[in-house]
């Protein structure tokens, strides 16, 4: 029998009878130490990893051990895991209950600090609030703000000194090396890799790529060029039309700018948002030189008509403009994760038509006063202007009465109910 005495059950002198024992012997060869993990440093610590253990009174010993076990649940409070680390104890050194000291090599310093990165800028659940009626979510955050933040992210202690980001490296803000490349017919592109499934052809599966790639071609016209052919269908003007399709091309290439002055990029969201604006870009312009060209008939110069036209039909287009940033804006003002899917949408579409705007206020009176020409005649344009100038004019005051006569009564029915 050997051991060392972890309980004494008598004390000296005492008395006892057959049957009780008078201490407890344990084998302190082996014994186990419990020492806290740290959140970052989980993924490195794993079972039947080298662990030094030391006495809290006296660090020159060192005993050599493994972590034996790691707890899966964590301390939320204080973002640790509990691991139980196997000492060799051949020399009886460590005895029960005593405080002890570890030391735990993670790695290379580059793993310590990749880590380190991925831990500190990390927006993680840490529980929920439950009242009578709801229950209320919590996350933890923790992702930087500003390039400077990573310079005081804490990296390991040496020596009982805290390193940080600062002390071992330089932070500059640079462009993430491309981890792919494309290239067709020796200029860059876009790949899109088409896995089959198992079990089929590739020669097939490559001949129906192709197929379905040139059934999408003739699906995908210019939105633009769609928009300004409609409003050439209407106009019936070549230079009226080309005048109006400015405010398009300019606005979105703004747009472009402002996007990434704000830090967006192009996504589903913001594609989706240009490819509204595209028929909101020419109202304004449509109808401010639709105001020019009455100027015109007035017998006004271009120049005259371009400034007078503009200046009176301002108040009604920024109020069009305005209506439509009322509508747009407060989709880029929501939180939460609907707020992320829709903000990128409701500010590119404001900024879209704020551009629009000030195209309809610049650009579109100057080509206007120069190439528009006054002794154009009045003409019918398009289908629709020949249909309305081959109805009589009786009948369409006829019209116009009868319509007014019922919104007329109307008005009354809905006064008297």
């Amino acid at each position: 029998m050997a051991g060392v005495v972890a309980y004494r059950s008598v004390n000296l002198g005492q008395m006892v009878s057959p049957g009780v024992p008078l201490m407890t012997l344990e084998d302190v060869s082996s014994v186990y130490a419990m020492v806290n993990v740290k959140q970052m440093d989980l993924p490195q610590v794993k079972e039947g990893l080298a662990v030094q253990v030391m006495p809290s009174d006296d660090e020159k010993k060192v005993l050599s051990g493994e972590v034996s076990l790691i707890s899966p649940v964590a301390n939320q409070a204080a973002r640790v895991f509990e691991a139980r680390v196997k000492v060799k104890n051949d020399s009886g050194i460590l005895k029960p209950g005593m405080f002890v000291k570890t030391r735990i090599t993670l790695g290379s310093p580059v793993d310590v600090v990749m880590n380190s990165l991925g831990y500190e800028n990390l927006e993680a659940p840490v529980g929920n609030i439950t009242t009578n009626d709801r229950k209320i979510s919590l996350r933890t955050s923790g992702k930087l703000q500003k390039m400077a933040d990573f310079n005081n992210i804490p990296i390991a202690k040496r020596g009982g000194v805290q390193l940080y980001i600062r002390d071992i490296a330089k932070v500059m803000s640079g462009v993430k090396d491309p981890e792919s490349i494309s290239f067709f017919q020796g200029k860059p592109s876009i790949g899109v890799d088409v896995i089959k499934q198992s079990g089929s052809n590739t020669v097939i599966v490559a001949d129906d790529v192709r197929k379905v790639v040139e059934e999408l071609k003739p699906t995908l016209p210019e939105g633009g060029i769609l928009a300004i052919l409609t409003v050439l269908l209407f106009m019936g003007n070549w230079r009226t039309t080309i005048i109006s399709a400015i405010a398009i091309p300019t606005s979105i290439i703004s747009t472009f700018f402002a996007m990434r002055v704000l830090g967006y990029t192009l996504n589903m969201m913001s594609l989706m948002a240009l490819s509204l604006s595209v028929g909101l870009l020419i109202d304004d312009a449509i109808v401010v030189i639709e105001n020019i060209e009455r100027h015109l008939r007035m017998g006004k110069s271009p120049l005259e008509a371009a400034k007078d036209a503009t200046s009176e039909i301002g108040l009604a287009v920024m109020a069009t403009t305005f209506t439509l940033m009322a509508v747009f804006l407060p989709l880029g003002m929501m939180n939460g994760i609907t707020g992320k899917f829709f903000k990128q949408f409701g500010i590119t579409v404001v900024v879209a038509v704020l551009v629009s705007l000030l195209v309809s206020f610049t650009l579109v009176p100057l080509f206007s006063s120069r190439y528009l020409k006054q002794q154009e005649k009045r003409k019918a344009r398009g289908p629709f202007g020949k249909f309305l100038d081959w109805l009589p004019v009786p009948y369409i005051l006829f019209i116009v009465e009868r319509l007014s006569v019922n919104i007329g009564r109307a008005t009354i029915t809905m006064m008297c109910v």
